[in-house]
């Protein structure tokens, strides 16, 4: 079922929307090392940042 798509919402000002992505890297030894970062749409900002060996999706 097809839907509608939405506009995304702009921001106006700081803490109005956040944005949230995974990255990850890995070592020589070939473990990856996973992060989970929320940062403001407005200020650009690092809100928060979780490290771990096992963040999943």
């Amino acid at each position: 079922m097809a839907s509608e798509r939405l506009t995304l919402q702009l921001a106006q000002g700081v803490n109005e929307v956040w944005s949230m992505d995974f990255v990850s890297d890995s070592l020589i030894t070939g473990r990856r090392r996973k992060c989970l970062t929320v940062a403001d749409d407005f200020s650009h900002e690092c809100v928060r940042i979780a490290v771990g060996w096992g963040i999943s999706s």
